[in-house]
């Protein structure tokens, strides 16, 4: 409607600029430059104004030569003056044509390439991403969840799709091949009952995971499940056994899933309730994840769903008798079940690095995530104790103490403000030795993993690194690899930058003189972050010699190659005593590496305005 509106506004601008000039003409008198720009002010004013602040999404590639073409139009209409059925032809063809060309193809949608790749620089480590977007069937829900199998990964979408994702062997590209029995998730059913009522995209598959038994395989999923009859919803974990082999060819056919464990209570929603005590579905605080402590015990985090004395009456993460806000543990010889830890509020995030080493993620309210040391038997005080406050306000009303923990388990870390963590593991592979032992913690609202070096039972280093994404889940692959599930339904592949890596060792000969900082870290030499595509000689606050000055244009991958083969050859003059890198392919991995320094930042996910 907006680029209708500017249409409109541009044509109507120029009727009433050429019909000011036209009545001037008419009633004799003198029509000039002053007559022309005063013409133009009264005509396109109203549109300027419209474009540009009530509707500052109009792309400026079309009000700009809008206005310019305007203008040209009422010169034209001065210059003809004397021959007006020609002037009146030409400008009747020329206005049509201005006001009809900017705007093909204006509404086209920008298609983003299925497949991309960009660079995301960690302290440690160049980091090369493969964004796989259109890889996994998408879902109305979110959720869903990646987890590693042998040399492969198995992905389920919030819908619960599955896909057995492989690496080409000759390509390196991810296929993906579909399951024919998707986790027993009833979402439709669900959906036909509430419609609009409730966020339907939470009703989801939370969480999947593989345990490779040798010549069998079995795969565990936790979901929601909607009991119509009864008109309440459970949360359940659904396993799937089959044959390996079977499994590795997609072939779940003879398979079938079977429930082997239901939350308590069934938590209930009555739609048609004339009193309209409609509880909030609050499946957001589904927790859901998975983690196998041994062959026959599997570890289950069941988010409290808003059930916490404040957005309801019930108070689930401290009733014994409720199955909600709490870590359960299965046996999976028996499927026998009880409380292992109580007091969750949203568990997001469970892994198991050992007996002692069972680390989990949970959401705080406004402020408050945390990242727990589970210990069996202790109750991490939530709805009673969070660093964390109520949403728009600077207590939580079940904390006797604001901004403190007291009398129950403290958490390992808290982040406060809160970033959204989701899932997370602790590093074993051999591509990123140096991050061996790290907690890789993913983050849906922040968008970023943080790395967390553990030592002496305290985080002793925390390092963001951003991706842009919502990351969901996160799963370290038999290569080292980290795969990345994102709440759009992308898979993202991260792997050392090997090529970065042996331009990162060139670039040690640099480093005595030059830095990549934030554009004015200048030493001896200039800043070179951002230095591909940047103008020469532009680095904020550095001396450039005259030379270098003179030379003019941007700094281009072909100009660097030439400019490193040789410096005092392509810019004699130049203040840079270096001799040169005489390899061209050094140069070339010299100059990826410069590359990736200067571009951390991922592409966005959806196309931008113009």
């Amino acid at each position: 409607m907006e680029m209708r509106d500017i249409a409109w506004l541009l044509g109507g601008g120029y009727v009433v600029c050429a019909g000011l000039l036209v009545w001037r003409e008419w009633r004799g008198r003198y029509v000039g430059i002053d007559t022309l720009i005063s013409s133009l002010v009264v005509g396109f004013a109203p549109a300027l104004i419209f474009a540009w602040h009530a509707h500052g999404t109009v792309p400026n590639r079309v009000i700009l030569p809008e206005l310019l073409y305007g203008g040209a139009l009422a010169a034209v209409t001065v210059a003809l003056r004397g021959r007006p059925r020609i002037r009146a032809a030409l400008l009747a063809a020329l206005a049509l044509a201005g006001l009809v060309l900017p705007f093909s193809g204006i509404n086209k949608p920008h298609t983003l390439p299925s497949v991309r790749s960009w660079r995301v620089n960690s302290a440690l480590y160049a980091l090369k991403v493969t964004e796989y977007r259109t890889l996994i069937k998408p879902s109305l829900a979110t959720g869903g969840a990646v987890a590693a199998f042998r040399d492969r990964f198995v992905v389920a979408n919030g819908a619960g799709d599955i896909f057995l994702v492989s690496k080409s062997p000759t390509t390196g590209a991810l296929t993906a091949q579909h399951l024919k029995r998707p986790v027993p998730i009833n979402w439709h059913d669900f959906a036909a009952t509430f419609g609009q009522q409730e966020d339907l995209g939470y009703f989801r598959t939370a969480d999947l995971l593989a345990q490779d038994l040798g010549e069998k395989t079995r795969l565990f999923a936790t979901h929601h499940f909607w009991k119509a009859q009864e008109k309440c919803f459970v949360e359940r974990v659904s396993m799937l056994e089959l044959d390996t082999e079977r499994f590795l060819q997609a072939n779940d056919e003879n398979a079938a899933w079977r429930t082997i464990f239901e939350s308590t209570p069934c938590i209930r929603l009555d739609a048609t309730d004339p009193l309209g005590s409609l509880a909030h579905f609050g499946g957001i605080q589904s927790g859901g994840r998975l983690a196998l402590l041994s062959p026959n015990e599997l570890l289950l985090a069941v988010g409290d769903h808003t059930r916490d004395g404040v957005n309801s009456p019930e108070v689930f993460s401290q009733d014994s008798t409720s199955s909600y806000g709490k870590t359960i543990l299965l046996n999976l010889a028996d499927f026998s079940s009880h409380a292992f830890t109580i007091g969750h509020r949203n568990p997001q995030g469970l892994y198991a690095d050992g007996p002692g080493a069972i680390w989990l993620t949970e959401h705080g309210p406004q402020g408050g995530d945390e990242l727990n040391l589970v210990q069996r038997g202790a109750n991490y005080g939530w709805p009673l104790a969070t660093y964390g406050t109520q949403y728009g306000a600077h207590f939580w009303p079940g904390n006797a103490v604001p901004g403190s923990h007291g009398g129950f388990a403290e958490p390992f870390y808290s982040w406060v403000p809160s970033i959204g963590v989701s899932s997370l593991l602790v590093m074993h592979g051999a591509q990123f030795k140096l991050w061996d032992q790290d907690l890789m913690v993913a983050s849906l609202k922040d968008g970023a993993l943080y790395r967390a070096r553990v030592r002496n039972s305290r985080i002793v280093m925390l390092e963001r690194i951003p991706f842009g994404r919502r990351i969901r889940d996160i799963a370290e692959g038999s290569a080292g690899q980290l795969m990345m599930w994102s709440d759009r339904g992308a898979l993202l592949e991260i792997e050392a930058d090997r090529d970065v890596g042996t331009g990162e060792a060139l670039f040690r000969a640099c480093s005595g003189c030059h830095m990549i900082g934030e554009g004015d870290a200048n030493g001896i030499g200039p800043d070179l972050r951002r230095i591909v595509n940047r103008p020469v000689a532009s680095a904020v606050g550095f001396r450039y010699s005259p030379a270098m000055q003179q030379l003019g244009g941007r700094w281009d991958r072909a100009r660097l190659d030439r400019f490193l083969a040789s410096p005092q050859v392509y810019v004699p003059g130049t203040k840079m005593k270096f001799a040169g890198v005489p390899d061209p392919g050094e140069r070339k991995e010299l100059i990826e590496f410069l590359v990736s320094g200067a571009n951390n930042k991922p592409p966005p996910e959806d196309p931008l305005p113009d």
